[in-house]
């Protein structure tokens, strides 16, 4: 008899999936084709790293289904943890040290330019209030955002998590470091 009752949960559950995926695949699709043009045409993108890896596929993942708080933490995981590798591969380990230090230190290796350090560091103050609890009305919080500028909260969201994404595969698309 369960197996009865879970089956008919089951099948209800897969029509209201059926429905969400029609209602938002052309969202879906436009977001997976902005993924697309930041791709840099090579087959074979180097990684840094099973994190790295893993992360910027569920980044990659989590913005097309517009979870964009998550598509936010993850860009950071990505640049982290590659940075981070190529760090340990030459023998210094930066592993307790802060992202802001970690940007600023492959800068100056020339790992990175300046353009994507400070785009890395806006990815940074966007994260920060996703992750670590802010006074609602700190300036960087998504409330505080959404009242400056008139903007929907899901505008912000997509267009924090645009630059996160973007500012990821910077990183990725490098060739060599």
């Amino acid at each position: 008899m369960k197996d009865i009752k879970h089956q008919m949960h089951i099948d209800e559950l897969m029509g209201v999936i059926r429905e969400y995926d029609e209602q938002s695949l052309n969202e879906r699709a436009e977001r997976y084709a902005f993924l697309l043009s930041l791709e840099n045409g090579k087959e074979n993108t180097m990684f840094h790293g099973e994190i790295a890896h893993l992360a910027f596929f569920a980044a990659g993942n989590a913005y097309i289904n517009a979870h964009f708080i998550g598509s936010v933490v993850l860009a950071q995981v990505v640049i982290e943890h590659t940075l981070n590798q190529i760090f340990f591969a030459i023998g210094e380990d930066m592993t307790r040290e802060s992202f802001p230090n970690l940007i600023r230190k492959a800068e100056e290796k020339e790992w990175i330019t300046n353009e994507e350090h400070e785009a890395f560091s806006i990815l940074k103050d966007i994260r920060n209030p996703y992750v670590h609890f802010r006074n609602p009305l700190n300036k960087h919080t998504l409330l505080k955002r959404t009242l400056d500028s008139g903007k929907e909260q899901y505008e912000i969201l997509e267009e924090d998590a645009k630059h996160a994404i973007t500012a990821m595969y910077k990183l990725i698309n490098k060739t060599t470091f």
